[in-house]
This record gives C-alpha cells, structure tokens and sequence, in this order.
C-alpha cells in the first residue's frame, strides 16, 4: 500500500494552545491540518478530512486558513481520484478540523469511535437547539443518515489487512481512534490529536481536551501503544514533522 499525506491547510494556533500550560498564551504558531491516503489494490482509505471548506465554519474562520490547492477535492485530484473513490473513511475523532469534510463521502464507510460518535450526536443536537451558537460545530448539521457511519466498539479493529482501529478513551474527545499500520519497511501509528506534538509525550498539563484527566491517561496509552508497535509516530499539528513529511509517499 502506498500513504500519502495531504496538506488540508493551516491552524493560526498560540503556543499554549499547541503544546499545553507552559507555552506562551499570546505567540502564535501556524500548525498543519491534514490528512493521510492509503491507496491499495483492494481499497482507497483516507484518514480524517480536514476543515468544512465549503463553507468553512464561522466560528473556526479566525484560526483556519487554506490554499486552493489545499482543498481537500484538489488534493485527492493529485492521485487521480475524488470523493466517490474513496471506500473507507476513518475519522480519528470529530472534530471541526478533522471531520469537516466528511459530508463529501457519501459512497464510502465512515469509522468512529462508538463514544465519540455519541458525543457529537449530542453536540449536533444542541448546536441546531442554539445551546452552543458560539462553538464550530456547524459542519455537524451536515451529517445525515445518507452517510454510512460504522461505530467503533471493539477496543481493536482491523480495518484492512496492516491497517488497525486503536479506541483510546475520553480525553481529547469523547472518544478517538488511532491508526496502526504494520508491515514494512516497519511500523506507523497516526496519532492525530492523541498527541499534536512530541511535547506531548512528556504528560504536559493540555488546553483543548474534553477530560485533561483521560487526555493524560491517554498519552500512557499511546507510549505503550508505541512499544508494542515500535516505529513512527505521526503527530496531529507538529509543523516541523509534517514539513519534512507532506511530499513524501511510503511504501508498505
């Protein structure tokens, strides 16, 4: 199988919000939103979406930005395929800048975690109830039963033969999925937001969790995670990672 990243645009985030208490509340950081391609013979598999860019979620339109070639449609264009192509979709968690797009997959199977799913039911209901008018949950209102989404439940999950499930408990989100993928040249975990850094790996203190007791408890998880598959660890934001990754396609 061959992985691509693709570049979806950029997150105007403050140190702190990127790299938890301690990082300065006021210098600002430009982090990547982006998402991976999985090409194999038998299935087109892509791992999160990036923003609603069309339209973008007002409450998200100070901190995001994109270029048009950053589109999530041009990117795929790049490969040679759209939106319809693509049969597995995999959405770490649901999140405006992971999941905006996913109304575009009509055609595809979406996997989430069970608890995460449950969560932004919720969440759409109370943003279209005007119980969260200020949060960037619009992109949301467009999820609707046209959309095949498959819940996960098992604590593992192989999705396709080197490609599996990891549920990790409340902590970022309600729930989250992380992506092994094993064979070689050696192993792959896509973190996504379990960890937006390195920095993270050293337990500091987060900013943008929904529990900072189970975010903690989840970096635990993924250290071991990273034990018993040892390899890489793709980040969620690290600017300096996806810089040195965004060109390149891995072979396995």
């Amino acid at each position: 199988m061959k992985i691509h990243p693709l570049s979806l645009g950029t997150l105007h985030m403050t140190e702190e919000m990127l790299i938890g208490r301690g990082g300065s509340p006021d210098k600002v950081i430009d982090a990547p939103t982006w998402a991976v391609l999985i090409e194999r013979e038998d299935a087109l598999v892509l791992i999160d979406r990036g923003c609603q860019q069309q339209p973008v979620d007002p409450a998200a339109e100070t901190i995001y930005s994109f270029l048009p070639e950053e589109q999530l449609t041009v990117q795929l264009a790049r490969f040679g395929y759209t939106t319809a192509d693509v049969t597995h979709l995999v959405l770490t968690h649901s999140h405006i800048d992971h999941a905006g797009n996913t109304c575009l997959f009509r055609n595809a199977r979406i996997y989430i975690d069970a608890a995460e799913y449950k969560g932004a039911l919720q969440d759409k209901a109370a943003y279209l109830a005007g119980q969260r008018p200020g949060a960037p949950l619009q992109h949301l209102t467009y999820w609707d039963d046209s959309l095949h989404f498959h819940p996960v439940e098992a604590p593992r999950t192989q999705l396709l033969p080197g490609i599996t499930l990891v549920r990790f408990p409340r902590g970022h989100a309600y729930g989250f999925l992380a992506v092994v993928l094993s064979g070689k040249p050696g192993n792959l975990i896509l973190a996504s937001d379990l960890a937006y850094t390195p920095d993270a790996l050293t337990r500091r203190p987060p900013t943008l969790v929904t529990d900072p007791a189970g975010y903690l408890k989840g970096i635990d998880l993924l250290v071991a995670l990273h034990e018993e598959f040892p390899g890489e660890i793709w980040y969620g934001h690290c600017p300096e990672q996806f810089a040195a990754i965004r060109d390149k396609t891995l072979e396995y």
